[in-house]
């Protein structure tokens, strides 16, 4: 990897360089090679699947030991998220379930909002834009599911979700306005006028 850091490099010193890693933070060989650190991680799917409630505590701890071990690195999340079969609802969350890749969504962000705030926690990248085709599998029926849209791409309730989430980022990291159709079906007056919120 030192090699290859090294030949990407010669090409552009201008952009940092990364990768996903899968590995546990005690195992990786990488890191230090590494510009910017890019997390993969399943809490409460592949690993802890429909625990919603561990989802947050790990993810704060696991990157917590990434930072232990390479204080001087920032950090982000590259992949997270849960397959959902679009039009299954259920409730309680359940998983595949539409609920459910909210409610882990919103688990996740709860970490990354308390990671952002310690300095060092810089992004996070959901997987996935869209749903997509795989190799046959007997745990990927029709393809991998995690996307925020269908194949088609039609919106899940995830893409309404993650679009309230990044506009309130912009709102809260950059002062951005948010769009009067973030959510139309709830208002309350402010003012002179009515805000959405």
């Amino acid at each position: 990897m030192r090699n290859v850091v090294a030949y990407v490099k010669t090409l552009d010193k201008t952009r940092p360089v990364t990768a996903a890693i899968s590995r546990q933070f005690y195992e990786d060989k990488v890191v230090q090679h590494l510009d910017v650190v890019g997390v993969n991680r399943y809490y409460g799917w592949y690993r802890d699947s429909g625990r919603l409630e561990v989802v947050r505590t790990n993810t704060e701890n696991d990157m917590a030991n990434w930072r232990h071990k390479h204080p001087s690195k920032p950090f982000l999340m590259m992949e997270y998220g849960a397959d959902t079969y679009s039009g299954l609802h259920q409730l309680p969350e359940y998983v595949w379930s539409e609920e459910y890749q909210i409610s882990l969504m919103s688990e996740n962000f709860k970490a990354f909002d308390n990671l952002r705030k310690k300095g060092w926690f810089i992004g996070e990248m959901i997987w996935n834009f869209a749903d997509f085709m795989t190799a046959q599998t007997s745990a990927r029926v029709g393809g991998n599911k995690k996307g925020i849209f269908t194949r088609d791409r039609q919106p899940k309730s995830s893409a309404h979700h993650v679009r309230r989430r990044y506009f309130a980022l912009a709102q809260e990291l950059d002062g951005y306005t948010l769009p009067e159709d973030l959510a139309p079906y709830v208002y309350t007056p402010v003012g002179n006028g009515t805000n959405y919120l």
